[in-house]
């Protein structure tokens, strides 16, 4: 749990067909029930491919195979700072929007945070685009062309530089649902499956997963939508100078996929 985001998040601070003879026992109620449950759970079960242990250590995994997509993410933090006897409370909130054309080589990502536990002193809304080997950025306002690495960074974050993946997930059998028209089915997982790259634990600092969930959508092998909630214990969060103790929440959402997005030079470069 100790995987760093990129540099320049840091600067800003993933589930009855049988004949029977006259001489065939009747089965019992019971037997039926369960006959009845295996055929619905065989219809609404995903391709082969997905009834097993899934490991997707980026959340964004497998995206890069589409043609288009975009995905939020959001995360926020309620809690106090760990070393300030008084309880001192403090919040974060980050929020990104990734709009990514692979067919086009061009990205957009709309990036907010705020927070004196991300060590955000002033609320920041970034704008970067990268369109081929371009990349712009409008902060306060302001459009530059950048050539420098982190602020091209900011054009190329991935939701997994904030929200990390899952090493192994087993299928929920029945759960099919559709999520921004995908058909997803819902994946379990363990504590130990997962990475919080945004917490850092000091001195006897914990991490400890309290809840989660993650829907797969087979049809474009990838993650729909993912949550997590994390109580720190004496833990920095991004690159904060202070730690904090509270909780950690987290979620991705996959909001598109296939849809090429009208990526353009932003107003003033």
């Amino acid at each position: 749990m100790n995987i760093r985001p990129p540099y320049i998040v840091i600067l800003l601070l993933g589930c009855l067909a049988a004949g029977c003879s006259a001489n065939t026992p009747l089965p019992t109620l019971s037997s039926v029930g369960s006959l009845q449950t295996a055929v619905v759970l065989t219809q609404v079960a995903p391709p082969p491919a997905f009834q097993s242990i899934l490991a997707l250590p980026e959340i964004d995994a497998h995206l890069s195979d589409q043609p288009a997509w975009d995905a939020t993410v959001q995360i926020t933090f309620d809690g106090s700072f760990a070393a300030d006897s008084a309880g001192v409370t403090t919040t974060g909130t980050i929020e990104a929007q990734i709009f990514h054309d692979e067919l086009n080589s061009a990205r957009r990502v709309l990036f907010h945070a705020e927070g004196g536990a991300f060590g955000a002193t002033v609320a920041r809304d970034l704008e970067a685009v990268r369109i081929g080997n371009d990349y712009y950025l409008v902060n306060q306002g302001t459009c530059t062309r950048v050539t420098d690495t982190p602020s091209r960074q900011i054009a190329d974050l991935m939701p997994s530089s904030l929200l990390g993946g899952v090493s192994h997930a087993r299928l929920t059998p029945g759960s099919r649902q559709e999520l921004n028209g995908l058909p997803t089915w819902a994946y379990t997982f363990a504590p130990g499956d997962v990475t919080v790259p945004l917490a850092h634990p000091a001195a006897n600092g914990t991490v400890t997963i309290a809840a989660g969930s993650l829907w797969i959508a087979p049809s474009v092998n990838a993650a729909a939508r993912f949550t997590l909630t994390v109580n720190v214990q004496n833990v920095t969060l991004l690159n904060a100078a202070q730690a904090v103790t509270g909780q950690l929440r987290e979620s991705y959402t996959l909001n598109t996929v296939g849809t090429l997005h009208n990526i353009s030079i932003p107003f003033g470069c």
